[in-house]
């Protein structure tokens, strides 16, 4: 339900990044992680590469910049780090986050946090900075380190060849958030480069098995993880596969996002992967007539000469057979949100158990392979 309502909810906000953090806090809150009881303490933790980004592309960071500015720096920590029972900092309210009679001990506490989990290298200054004693940050230090870029990366690799078996009881993504934690750890505690890389390639290789056809990447994997960094084809082989898995669920996809974010590329490459494929683009002229048929003269013999329907790209698609189980038959309308309104109605009846598409009004029969990206 998390997952649901970070995409369909929080994906709305994006324009105001500041609501969009307050949101994420909000979910992570509100629906804590399903395998643990409502009455058992979630593990505070903290992100500290979402923590530095923040330190390091602030201007200036003192105490009036943590007031406000609160829900950015909050989603770098856990909730259960500000829940009822620990620390108390924040208040689930997006205008008042601080309680009213306790906002300066609530932003000693947060700035405490941050300066716990700054670089070691930074953190005198970042606690100068933040009138911090750095005493006091120590009891923060005790907080779970949850590495969201190397978990990221390790959930990019397992999309594109790379296998995590689980132990016994084990969730996929305990599995996932351990190894990347000690692959974390690992890179802060070698004496050398080349020694943390070792170590890390050491600990991918006895947890993950490689699927694929090539040789397996294993140092390249263990190099982004000591640096952080990620890969791009394996960015959109995870991509690639979490569309695919929307696709099986649904026979209607709906991509929105801004000009040039990869959208017609995406769902093109997508359905061509996953079956026969029908790319068309829409604009605000097409109307029904453009995706169901059209009338078109036919020259005879005898000189004479007669109309013809032809089938256009929506009833070529509706009449392609599904010959190969596990594939579909997808049709991509790009820029479908130039259509005029009312075009897409014809699409209803895909939803119904027997899926149908309106034609003139009346249904013509699809079968439960046929898909349709906009």
């Amino acid at each position: 339900w998390r997952k649901a309502i970070n995409s369909v909810i929080t994906h709305g906000t994006r324009q105001n990044p500041s609501v969009r953090d307050f949101m994420k806090v909000a979910c992570w809150q509100l629906l804590p992680d399903a395998d643990k009881k409502p009455d058992e303490e979630q593990t505070a933790s903290v992100d500290p590469d979402r923590l530095n980004d923040i330190i390091n592309s602030t201007p200036q960071l003192d105490r009036a910049f943590v007031q406000q500015n609160p829900w950015p720096l909050a989603r770098a920590f856990d909730p259960a780090a500000f829940n009822e029972t620990q620390f108390r900092v924040l208040k689930l309210s997006y205008e008042k986050p601080f309680p009213f009679l306790s906002t300066e001990k609530s932003l000693d506490e947060l700035c405490a946090a941050i300066v716990a989990h700054s670089p070691e290298r930074q953190r005198q200054a970042i606690a100068h900075q933040l009138a911090v004693d750095p005493a006091a940050a120590e009891q923060y230090q005790t907080l779970a380190i949850r590495p969201s870029r190397q978990i990221k990366r390790i959930q990019d690799a397992l999309a594109s060849g790379w296998h995590l078996p689980l132990s016994s009881g084990q969730t996929r993504s305990d599995a996932i958030q351990s190894l990347a934690t000690d692959c974390f750890h690992m890179a802060k505690t070698g004496n050398s480069d080349a020694e943390c890389i070792e170590r890390i390639e050491n600990r991918l290789s006895q947890s993950l098995e490689w699927q694929g056809s090539a040789d397996k990447p294993l140092s390249a994997l263990a190099h982004d993880l000591y640096y952080g960094e990620m890969s791009q084809k394996d960015r959109e082989n995870r991509r690639l596969s979490r569309l695919h898995d929307r696709l099986a669920d649904s026979p209607v996809l709906f991509l929105q996002g801004e000009t040039g974010t990869g959208k017609s590329y995406f769902s093109a490459r997508m359905a061509k992967a996953s079956g026969q494929a029908v790319v068309i683009s829409l604009g605000p002229s097409d109307s029904e007539q453009t995706l169901m048929k059209r009338w078109q003269w036919q020259e005879h013999t005898s000189g004479d000469r007669s109309m013809k329907q032809q089938n256009r790209a929506l009833m070529e698609w509706a009449s392609t057979p599904s010959d190969i189980d596990g594939e579909y038959v997808t049709l991509v309308l790009d820029e479908a949100n130039l259509a005029k309104t009312g075009l897409l109605a014809s699409l209803n009846g895909l939803w119904e158990p027997k899926p149908y598409i309106y034609v003139n009004g009346h249904p013509v029969k699809v079968s439960s392979k046929h898909r349709v990206i906009l």
